[in-house]
């Protein structure tokens, strides 16, 4: 029967030699030299990925398009797993809407909004021509000013006309 040899070459790393494989044990040491000189490593697979982008991106196309079901699955999971962050990144990049407002929108969806007063779900109003964001209303109300062109002439006579007829109801 063999004797069993341990290496303690880090304090953390204690492996009986003759129990792996040499792969394991080559893997080992190739992840401890990459630890120890990781600036290094890494800017050398920066080069590398700068010198073999083409031939890189075909092959990452090529596994896509074979596992297509896979990536799916991983896509929605990572959605689903960073909802917040996605849609802090959204209304960041949509309506320039600093990162803290926007953490602040969705910590608070719910409030009463200043057109209907009732207490809804929130969304942002903009302004379409210049993007400057006007606040939060309920979707209804954004909607209304939406499909009135944000036009105060069609609201004003679509609010007489509801008047004139508000007495026959």
């Amino acid at each position: 029967m063999r004797k069993a040899t341990t290496t303690t070459s880090s304090p953390k790393l204690l492996l009986r030699v003759n129990d792996l494989p040499s792969e394991n044990v080559n893997t080992i040491r190739s992840r401890k030299w990459r630890l120890a000189d990781s600036e290094r490593v890494l800017a050398y697979q920066r080069a590398w990925r700068t010198k073999h982008r083409k031939r890189r991106l075909q092959v990452e196309a090529a596994w896509r398009a074979k596992n297509r079901q896979k990536c799916r699955q991983y896509q929605h999971q990572f959605r689903e797993r960073h909802k917040q962050r996605i849609e802090v990144a959204r209304l960041h990049k949509t309506y320039g809407l600093p990162l803290d407002q926007a953490i602040t929108h969705l910590r608070t969806p719910v409030g009463c909004c200043p057109i209907c007063h009732r207490q809804q779900r929130l969304v942002i109003d903009h302004h379409h021509s210049t993007g400057l964001i006007r606040g939060r209303l309920c979707r209804s109300c954004n909607l209304l000013i939406g499909h009135a062109d944000e036009n105060i002439d069609r609201l004003t006579c679509a609010a007489q006309y509801l008047a004139q007829w508000q007495s026959h109801g």
